[in-house]
């Protein structure tokens, strides 16, 4: 794992924060959350629909390693971080206008926006699916999330 992982997981953090807040339905309602839970709480002061991204953690790639060329040279490992992006928007019921179609174009806006983009860590991000989140939406709300992922290279330690 990367030494300097918490300025890495904020980076990219905040790297899909911006990237979801230059998009015009969110335009300022685009924050770094810790779980659903918050991103309930910033809806609650907030115009819908809200994005919160969230880090969901870090696995090393599998079969990324490069054997160092001398003793005293570190091995280079890829570590992929994964987040979710949560879209939380109103949501009518029968006997109204449905929203789901357009839960469904700011998904795709989302995914252009996002999809491909390499910055913080010249690596690229890559969509690894979405969902709707069934268990939490209620109360007028509907929460869809999408997953991205990016690799981060590795260096490891020459204190060996």
């Amino acid at each position: 794992m990367p030494r300097d992982v918490k300025r890495r997981i904020e980076a990219l953090s905040m790297e899909l924060v911006n990237l979801i807040s230059a998009l015009p339905a969110f335009s300022e309602r685009a924050f770094s959350i810790f779980d659903l839970d918050d991103l309930k709480a910033h809806s609650t002061l907030q115009q819908l629909p809200v994005v919160g991204v969230t880090y969901d953690g870090a696995t090393p790639a599998a079969g990324n390693q490069a054997t160092p060329v001398a003793r005293t040279s570190g091995s280079s490992t890829l570590v992929t971080f994964q987040f979710s992006i949560i879209l939380a928007l109103q949501y009518n019921f029968a006997g109204q206008e449905d929203t789901k179609p357009g839960a469904f174009d700011l998904l795709d806006e989302m995914r252009f926006a996002i999809d491909g983009y390499q910055s913080a860590n010249n690596r690229p991000w890559i969509w690894a699916g979405e969902k709707p989140e069934d268990d939490v939406s209620s109360d007028g709300m509907i929460f869809y999330s999408q997953a991205w992922r990016t690799s981060v290279i590795n260096v490891g330690s020459t204190n060996k």
